[in-house]
């Protein structure tokens, strides 16, 4: 995996940065990690 790099991971009080791209898609539908996780609204959060 040339380039491919872990940005954050020295950064364990910050936020990583969100793509601004439609790179996931929620039932079929593109759209940002923004965008799926406001349409996900029903699903716990991964650290609850």
């Amino acid at each position: 995996m040339g380039g491919a790099h872990a940005a954050t991971a020295d950064q364990g009080r910050t936020c990583a940065k969100v793509s601004p791209y439609k790179t996931v898609g929620l039932h079929g539908v593109p759209m940002t990690p923004a965008q799926a996780y406001a349409a996900a609204r029903g699903r716990p959060d991964s650290d609850d």
